[in-house]
């Protein structure tokens, strides 16, 4: 199983919950986010297109955003802990 975890606005890469992954999934991409990067969400979304899609996306806080926008461009099955969802604007001004 290919799992993409999406850490958190203020979170560090790494982590518990990356090194649980790591031991379950076939492979884990967990990237190092710059969420203020008005090209995130487009490198992700690139990623996806050259390389296939993941079989899960597991996003948290704002990695849930991240997470949650991707599934809905391309169908992939997600797990959103505490996803930052409400009132956001954030994601507006991104560039594919």
């Amino acid at each position: 199983m290919k799992i993409w975890y999406l850490h958190g606005l203020e979170s560090d890469p790494g982590g518990p919950k990356v090194n649980f992954l790591n031991e379950v999934a076939d492979e884990v991409f967990a990237p190092a986010m710059d969420y203020k990067n008005h090209k995130a969400f487009g490198e992700l979304y690139r990623k996806i297109t050259k390389e296939g899609e993941p079989d899960l996306i597991i996003g948290s806080s704002m990695g849930g955003y991240f997470a949650d926008a991707l599934a809905s461009h391309f169908g992939i099955n997600t797990l959103l802990l505490n996803p930052a969802l409400h009132s956001r604007e954030f994601i507006k001004n991104f560039y594919f």
